[in-house]
């Protein structure tokens, strides 16, 4: 005899019951609500996997490496001797505060592409000492101690507040932030 849900109107017990259908129902439901949570549940598993960040970093040998979120590894070629790398939001860019042996602090960006990692078109730098000149007049060749930081990246991934630090030549301190704008360094 093979024993299953009983689908008769008397409870196993001989007392009379409504209906073994609202059980089968409430299963049903639990269920279904299951499903929903797990589904729910892997898509916000997705979502977080869709941000996480697709740089990750490391020095070896003095030298910085970044590894793709695919898991392919490149070495930056970047000369200097400390590296402060740090992703944009969504992690299509990176952007690196290189500290050079003569101490000069400089920023490079990278955008993460499928072929690896690569360096914006105009020298962010550049750009941005330039605009220091512009703005201020500041006599930025004979700045002693110039120093980049990046204060932090904007949500949207498209620019980046930085901090450019320096001494003026009558040792008066020379400090401003500006906003960096990705797509005034590519061509």
């Amino acid at each position: 005899m093979i024993s299953g849900p009983r689908l008769d109107s008397t409870r196993s017990c001989g007392q009379p019951c409504d209906s073994a259908l609202p059980r089968i129902i409430q299963h049903s439901i639990i269920v279904c609500l299951a499903l929903m949570m797990l589904t729910g549940c892997t898509q916000r598993t997705r979502d977080i996997e869709r941000r996480a960040p697709l740089w990750q970093s490391t020095i070896i040998d003095g030298e910085l490496w970044v590894q793709a979120f695919n898991g392919e590894r490149h070495k930056l070629q970047i000369e200097g001797q400390n590296y402060h790398p740090l992703p944009s939001p969504d992690g299509r860019w990176l952007a690196v505060e290189v500290q050079r042996l003569s101490n000069l602090r400089t920023l490079r960006i990278f955008e993460h592409t499928t072929n690896g990692p690569r360096e914006t078109a105009i020298n962010a730098s550049s750009h941005l000492w330039q605009r220091a000149r512009d703005a201020d007049g500041v006599d930025t060749d004979n700045l002693r101690y110039p120093a980049i930081r990046v204060v932090r990246w904007h949500p949207s991934s498209h620019a980046l507040d930085v901090e450019l630090r320096g001494e003026t030549s009558d040792d008066a301190p020379y400090v401003k932030t500006l906003t960096l704008r990705i797509d005034t360094l590519i061509k």
